[in-house]
This record gives structure tokens, sequence and C-alpha cells, in this order.
């Protein structure tokens, strides 16, 4: 008869001390640095980054000037725009704008004051209403058209927060006194 061999089965090598202590470290290594990726995505610091935009040129694509004197003039006219974040960055944009040197990292405050993004956007809409009013105003004077300025205040002056950094002026909302004739510059997006 025969017999199964009586060794018994290998066992694993045994691990070293050191070997155990080096995955437990790198274990914990991992996990803090996985929940600080996490932690830098969701974070959030009070700052406004502020990044160049485009360049786009004028050209006839994008305004036309038509039944008024035109003058030529050397180099390239551009239309430029400046990004400016809506809402507080991530830890992540925060530091890859500070280490960008075409972004501005500017405090919140500094940029907005007491007042909130919303609060923010409101006042801009309403300011560029005021501009665009206030274009109009000297369009329809230049035009030969009388204007007279309303006295119900603009609605961007009851609206502006109190802020410290941006001090911006409105002009009075004006009134033609009759229908002026189409305008001779167009603007085409």
């Amino acid at each position: 008869m025969s017999h199964p061999s009586a060794e018994p089965p290998p066992h694993p090598p045994r691990r070293s001390r050191r070997r155990r202590v080096l995955r437990r470290i790198a274990t914990i290594v991992g996990a803090l640095l996985t929940v600080a990726a996490v932690a830098a995505a969701v974070i959030h610091v009070p700052y406004v980054i502020e990044s160049p935009g485009a360049a786009t040129p004028l050209t006839s694509q994008v305004v036309t000037v038509s039944g008024a004197h035109t003058y030529p003039h050397r180099g390239r006219l551009l239309f430029l725009t400046v990004q400016v974040t809506t809402s507080d960055p991530n830890l992540y944009a925060y530091v890859f704008a500070s280490l960008n040197g075409s972004d501005a990292v500017v405090k919140k405050q500094d940029v907005l004051g007491c007042a909130s993004y919303a609060a923010d956007a409101r006042l801009n809409t309403l300011l560029m209403v005021d501009s665009q009013n206030a274009a109009k105003e000297v369009a329809l004077r230049r035009l030969g058209y009388p204007v007279t300025p309303t006295a119900e205040p603009t609605s961007s002056a009851a609206a502006r927060p109190t802020t410290t950094s941006r001090r911006a002026t409105s002009s009075p909302r004006s009134t033609a006194t009759r229908s002026p004739p189409p305008m001779t510059s167009t603007t085409r997006s």
C-alpha cells in the first residue's frame, strides 16, 4: 500500500515585519491623498479669478458703419474681454490660477464687496442697460433729435449694493420726442 507523503503542505513565506509596516504606511498615505483630492474638489475659497478672454478683431463681419465718414487706422482694432469667475473656485482652480502668470486671484470682498454673485450679475445687467441708454441718447442728440431726460431714477441706482471697490455712475434715462430713423451702424455676432 502506498501512503501519501507525510510532508506538510507548504506555507506561504512569512512576510517580514518591515514589509507589513511599509504596506500599512502606503495604505494610510494613499487614503489621505484620496481624501485630500476629494476635499480639494469640494472645498471652495472666497476668491475671484480674473483671466484674459478673447481678443476679437473688429472687422466688417463684426461691426459695419454706413452713412457716416470713417477714418483709416494703422494696426488692428481688437475687442478685448476679461473672464471673471461667477462662483467661488475650488482649491484646484485656486492653486492653478495662482501659479498661472496670466490669471489674477483677487479676494472676493475686494471685487464684490458685500454683494453676492447674483446681486453683482443684476448690477452689471442694469449698468449695461444704463450704458446702452446713454449711447442711444448721444446718438439721438448727434442726429439732431431733441432728447429729454426723465426725472425717474434709473433702476441700477436703486439696486446698487454698497461696495467699496466698484463705483459706477448711471446716466439718466432718456426719451426721444419723435421716432428716430433707422440707425446707420449695425453690430453682428
